[in-house]
This record gives C-alpha cells, sequence and structure tokens, in this order.
C-alpha cells in the first residue's frame, strides 16, 4: 500500500478515536467563581455527595484578594450546585491574598472537615507566603473561622496535603513552598501561629506534592517536585517519614536529581509490578514523564516517556476507562485543553494513548478524579480559570462501549 494512504489511515484512525473519546465526557459548569485556580473535592455537608471547594488567585498580577468557596452537590436533586463563602474576597473583609493549594479534613478533631490553603506569588512581590485553616462550623454555610498556622516572608505556598506525621490523632499540615516543603505539626489548641511546629524535609524541595505509600509499609509516604532555578534543573524525590518519640525524622530518596522544569506529581502503578511509579509534568515543556519504581531498594530509577507533545501542568492518577489499571488526567494551562491517557502493554512494552477530553477550555488548572454523580466511573473535576468556572466532566466512556 501506498506510504502516503498508510499516513493518511493512521491520521484518520487516531483523529477518530480522540473524536470518539471527546464524544465521552459531557461538560458541566458547577458555578461561577473569578479565577479559580485549586480545588479539592470532598463531602463538606457531610449528605454523603461529594462537594468541592475552590481557591482563587492570579499568580502574575499584583497582590490580589482571593476568595475560598465551597460548591454544594445536588446533581442527584435539583442539578444545580449551590456555592458558599469560606472566605470573602471583599476588601472590607479582612481578605487573604494570593492563595492557592486547598486540603479539606478534621484539623481540630471535632468531627467536621475544616479547610486548609497555602498562599503567594509565583512572582516576588514583597508579600509574606501564609497558611492558614478556616474551622468549619457546626452548618457549613454558616461563617467560618480562620486561624494562621504560619507566615514566612521567604516562602511562597503552593500544593497542600495533611497527614497525622507523628502519630497523635491530629492532622498535620504538609505545605509545598517554593524555598522548601515543610510540616506543620498540629498542636492541638490554636491561639496563634507560633504553636504550630514546623519541620522542615530535608535538602532541597519544592512546591508540589502527593502522598501516597511509595514502599508498602502501610505509611504515608510524601512525593516532591523541586522546580529548580535560573539553570531550570530542578529535581523529583520521595521521603519515608518516620516518628521517633519527638523526634520526627524524613529519609530521603532521590528520583531524579536533575530534571528540567519538573512541575506536578502524582503516583500509580504502571507496569503492574506492585511497586509505585511517579508521573510528572515538565512546566512550558512538551513533556510528561513516568518514573519506572526499581526492583529494589536503593536502585536507579528509569525515566520514560508518556507524551512530547503535550504541555501539561496538573496531573492525577485513576482508573478512567474501568479497566482496572491507573490512567492520568492532565490539564494543559498553555494549551488550552484536558486530556487523558491510558496504558497499553505490547510484550511488556509500555505505550501512552492519548484522548481529548476538551480543547475549547481557556486556563484549565487543578484538576482531580472523582465519582461526582455517584455511578461507579471517576469524572473530571477542573478549575477554568480563563473561564471564571468549576467545571466536572461527566465520564460516559463506560456507558456509550456497551
Amino acid at each position: 500500500m501506498n506510504k502516503k494512504i498508510v499516513g493518511f489511515v493512521v491520521l484518520f484512525l487516531f483523529l477518530f478515536t480522540n473524536f470518539c473519546y471527546a464524544k465521552n465526557w459531557k461538560k458541566h459548569v458547577i458555578g461561577h467563581q473569578s479565577s479559580p485556580i485549586y480545588l479539592y473535592v470532598k463531602d463538606i455537608d457531610h449528605d454523603g455527595h461529594l462537594d468541592i471547594v475552590t481557591s482563587t488567585n492570579m499568580h502574575w498580577g499584583p497582590p490580589y484578594n482571593s476568595e475560598i468557596a465551597w460548591f454544594q452537590n445536588n446533581t442527584d436533586r435539583s442539578g444545580e450546585w449551590n456555592k458558599f463563602i469560606i472566605s470573602s474576597s471583599s476588601p472590607e473583609s479582612d481578605p487573604i491574598q494570593n492563595s492557592n493549594g486547598v486540603v479539606v479534613d478534621d484539623i481540630d478533631g471535632d468531627g467536621l472537615d475544616d479547610v486548609v490553603v497555602g498562599t503567594g506569588a509565583v512572582a516576588p512581590d514583597g508579600l509574606p507566603g501564609n497558611v492558614y485553616w478556616f474551622r468549619a462550623p457546626v452548618d457549613p454555610t454558616d461563617e467560618w473561622e480562620r486561624f494562621l498556622v504560619c507566615s514566612d516572608a521567604n516562602n511562597d505556598y503552593f500544593k497542600m496535603y495533611t497527614m497525622d506525621v507523628n502519630k497523635d490523632g491530629m492532622q498535620d499540615i504538609v505545605s509545598g513552598g517554593n524555598a522548601g516543603t515543610n510540616v506543620f505539626i498540629n498542636p492541638g489548641h490554636y491561639g496563634n501561629a507560633d504553636c504550630w511546629r514546623r519541620e522542615p524535609l530535608p535538602g532541597v524541595t519544592g512546591s508540589s506534592l502527593y502522598l501516597d505509600d511509595m514502599d508498602g509499609d502501610q505509611r504515608t509516604d510524601i512525593i516532591n517536585s523541586y522546580l529548580g532555578d535560573d539553570d531550570y534543573l530542578g529535581s523529583i524525590s520521595w521521603f519515608k517519614v518516620d516518628d521517633k518519640g519527638n523526634n520526627i525524622t524524613f529519609e530521603r530518596t532521590d528520583i531524579d536529581s536533575e530534571v528540567f522544569n519538573p512541575f506536578d506529581v502524582s503516583s500509580l502503578d504502571v507496569n503492574g509490578d506492585e511497586k509505585k511509579d511517579v508521573v510528572v509534568t515538565i512546566f512550558q515543556g512538551m513533556a510528561i514523564c513516568w518514573y519506572e519504581a526499581p526492583e529494589k531498594k536503593g536502585g536507579l530509577w528509569t525515566q520514560h516517556l508518556v507524551s512530547d507533545t503535550f504541555n501539561g501542568t496538573d496531573i492525577y492518577a485513576g482508573d478512567i476507562n474501568g479497566d482496572k489499571q491507573d490512567d492520568i488526567v492532565v490539564s494543559g494551562l498553555f494549551i488550552n485543553k484536558i486530556s487523558w491517557f491510558e496504558t497499553t502493554s505490547d510484550n511488556g512494552d509500555i505505550q501512552w494513548v492519548e484522548h481529548l477530553i476538551d480543547d475549547e477550555i481557556t486556563w484549565p488548572g487543578d484538576i482531580s478524579l472523582d465519582d461526582i454523580d455517584e455511578d461507579g466511573d471517576l469524572d473530571v473535576v477542573v478549575v477554568g480559570m480563563g473561564e471564571a468556572q468549576v467545571i466536572w466532566y461527566e465520564n460516559k466512556i463506560a456507558k456509550s462501549s456497551k
């Protein structure tokens, strides 16, 4: 067969496959918000339905009055999402500024889900980076009380997670920052920021995080990426966390100590060897990579390519098509596109196939995989920074294949 004909056939099949998969997603607007940037999905009002907490920011502008809000899931009732303010952006309300990552957890042990927020700007602007937590009222539609965890003129905080580092039954805060990642130990009393003890992760660390059990010991570890400085060479690492009395230790394992602009990280078992591998996006670079975990502790991590045609930013892993194998979903802030990537294996050779979700979204930011409509599959939730909207995409892949 003529090589040109073969090329056209391959191109047609690729475009047709991507078109079909794009049609397998139904877009829903959750609600309006000015420049939403990060999100976290959890059942805030404990009604059995997943809600969404969001933060707002504009990295490239002046100090920005941020809004923290939660959107109440009514997909099984009216279908409309109700928006409730946790922290107003109104100048009269003493707003927080330049908010970034959010996480939802019970900080004070009262059985209610509180909200933790990190702040800071990408460009230096003289403002300190802060970490706050907001205490949930019994009725989460009422007013939330704000507490300061830390104020740091030399750091800006982005990705946020919680874990019980010292095994005292209280959730501590893991906060990724431009000038290093810190764990803030929950004091159990909340008068001022000084009561939170700061435990920095050793070595050079950065602003993107993910938590997972990396070594199979049933304990949570910390995955971190450092974007790099003027030479653009960053690093990816993970930390085993241990608590011996009052002495918290972090054992560092370098995944890649010299990688160009590593940005967001997540973890999954790519090759089915029951070891957690790590995926990473490259900031303003046309590459998504995955690192294969070594067979034995102390071995080298092997870098593989997921894609060399996708300029991705935020990334998240989960089984999207229901084949019992984790996939990844990626937002492309600079290319106005969202895609998901599935793995295929040919005699042990791992290949990744890109499937389009949306290429008509402006500045997609933080992204997540959650079963929003409770039909048994994972939907996509994303903040549309340029859309001024919070959005979810209904997963119809399994239904369309029947």
